[in-house]
This record gives structure tokens, sequence and C-alpha cells, in this order.
């Protein structure tokens, strides 16, 4: 009977260890199989923006390799608008913008390596509202006080030496005026 307890006990020890470690091999399999993604960015995708930036700037969830970092800024009119290479640090790229672009719609693409090396890439875009200049006020119209005396009792009267000023068809003549009896 000695030996049909080991055997029972080495057959329970299999059913436990073997989903046991599954189980911990599952548990760790996230962080092995993890892509880097992008957490944040700078201007964020969807902004509006009254003025455009100085560089855009973008975080990942992992280190970036440098060597493979590529940041791309275009212009509402296609053009390229960032300055020079993109400047990795860590987590961090960033790119710097040219300046004095126009209003518009900006469309921000990325392809970057992770240190453990999944390549991450996409885009997103942000506006930069058009701002008015300030122009002076234009003086705002003072409001008529209406006809004058005269030009009432004229109105009234139906006289012919008095026409209204908005009916210049007929000159000399009031259109629509009655004739004194």
């Amino acid at each position: 009977m000695h030996s049909f307890s080991r055997r029972a006990a080495r057959a329970a020890a299999r059913t436990l260890v073997v989903p046991l470690s599954a189980a911990l091999l599952w548990a760790g399999a996230p962080a092995a199989f993890a892509h880097t993604d992008l957490t944040s960015s700078t201007p964020a995708d969807g902004a509006t923006l009254d003025a455009l930036p100085a560089s855009i700037g973008l975080t990942f969830s992992d280190d970036m390799s440098r060597e493979y970092a590529k940041l791309a800024l275009t212009a509402p009119d296609g053009t390229a608008a960032g300055a020079g290479e993109p400047q990795v640090d860590g987590k961090s790229a960033s790119l710097a913008v040219q300046p004095g672009l126009p209003p518009g719609t900006y469309t921000v693409g990325y392809r970057v390596v992770s240190a453990d090396g999944h390549p991450v890439s996409g885009s997103y875009r942000f506006t930069v509202r058009e701002t008015a200049l300030a122009a002076p006020a234009a003086p705002s119209p003072t409001p008529s006080a209406g006809p004058g005396p005269v030009q009432r009792r004229c109105d009234r009267l139906g006289d012919r030496r008095h026409p209204r000023p908005d009916h210049h068809d007929h000159p000399g003549r009031a259109v629509g005026a009655l004739r004194p009896p």
C-alpha cells in the first residue's frame, strides 16, 4: 500500500504543477508579447492651436532606438514642415518645426523601432487656426431719426415738388403720390 500512496502523490503533483506552470508562463507572456504604443503626443491628436508649435513631441511606452526613429510633419499644402532630424531620448522622440508656416491642418507621421526591435508606426492630425489681425473697428452708423417734418408732410400730401429720395424713377414726380383734389 505504501507504493500506491507514492504513486498517487506523484500524480497529484503532476496535475497541480503543470497547470501552475502554465499559469505562471501565461502571466509573464503579456510583457514578452507587448508592443510599443504611443502614449502621448504634443500637440495632441485632433488639437486646435492658435499658433504653430516650435516642435512636436511623442512619448512611447518603451525606449526607442535612435537609429531607426523617423518623424515627419506635413504642412496643409503637402510640403515637409519638419526641421532637421528627430531627437530620441529614451521613450521620447521630438522634431523641430519650421517657423512661419501657414495655418491649416498638419499631419504628424512616425515610424520608430523600440529597443526590443518592434516597429511602431502611425499618424495623427492637428490644426493651427487662422488668427485674424486686429483691424480697427469700423464706425457704426448712427441710427437715422427718420424723415424730417417737411418730408413727412410732403409724403402725406403727395407733393410733387418734393419726391421721396428713394423714388428717382420719375424725376419731379413722387411715385404713388396722391394728386391733390
